[in-house]
Parts: C-alpha cells; sequence; structure tokens
C-alpha cells in the first residue's frame, strides 16, 4: 500500500487534528496510512490549497496552547523515587529538559505571548553640537590682511 499523495479533506481534517493534539507533522508523517512530510509540505505551498493552509496554521496554533498546558502537567506530576526512596535525579532531568525544549519553541513560534519581553526604553540625557563646515573669525585675533 503506498502513501497518499492526492490531498483530500479527510487527509487534512486528520492531519490539523493531530497537531492541534501536540503530535508533530514528522510523527504525523511517519504514519503509512499519512502522506509524506514532502506532500504536506507541497500542499501548504500550492495555491490551489489555501484553505489547508489556513487551517494547518489554526491546527499548529492550538497544538502550541496545548504544549503550554503540557509544561504544567510535567511539572507537577510526582517525582519517581528510586528503590531506597531517593529521587530519581535522571528523571528530574528529563523532566527538566522536555519543560525547557517546550518553552524553547513556545517562546519562537508565539513570540508576542511566551517570548522574551524586550525593553527598549532609554534614558539619560542627549547632548548635540552643529557643526557647520563655516569658521567664524575671531575679533580679537588680528586678521592675514593686518
Amino acid at each position: 500500500m503506498s502513501r497518499p499523495s492526492i490531498y483530500t479533506q479527510t487527509l487534512a481534517d486528520t492531519i490539523c487534528a493531530r497537531l492541534a493534539a501536540t503530535e508533530s507533522l514528522r510523527a504525523i508523517c511517519r504514519d503509512p496510512e499519512m502522506p509524506s512530510e514532502t506532500t504536506v509540505m507541497r500542499w501548504l505551498k500550492s495555491d490551489e490549497h489555501v484553505g489547508f493552509r489556513e487551517q494547518y496554521a489554526h491546527g499548529r496554533e492550538v497544538g502550541l496552547e496545548s504544549m503550554a498546558d503540557e509544561i504544567l502537567e510535567i511539572a507537577d506530576k510526582p517525582l519517581a523515587r528510586l528503590r531506597d526512596g531517593r529521587i530519581d535525579s535522571g528523571t528530574v532531568q528529563k523532566q527538566r529538559l522536555q519543560i525547557d525544549a517546550r518553552k524553547w519553541i513556545l517562546s519562537k513560534q508565539l513570540a508576542k505571548k511566551y517570548g522574551d519581553k524586550i525593553d527598549l526604553a532609554h534614558g539619560g540625557a542627549i547632548s548635540l553640537m552643529v557643526v557647520t563646515g563655516v569658521p567664524h573669525p575671531d575679533p580679537e585675533e588680528p586678521s592675514a590682511d593686518d
């Protein structure tokens, strides 16, 4: 059975629903019943599928917002413990990595909402000196004509 390559609204709906559920396009396209990434990218670039482009963008945005919720779930997950009762530091590091990766993606993909805020306020005085390029004669100095 070959991968689908012809655009259908059913495929578009499935792809966008899976994106909204925080699944990556790469993972979706690994599914043998889904088109390849190249095919999806071709559909996104095509002027024939402008509706898909909008639907895809919405699915991505919904997925990113869900990713923000995942950060809280990961952070609130009880810490794994070893048999002797100590906290499993490997699991803690994995959770930190999962949170950091999601935060980075959100800061880039939804920068207006989750990106770093940059304050460009300027304080202090500014001095300005205007140079015209025309020398003014000093009345105290003798001129070359004298």
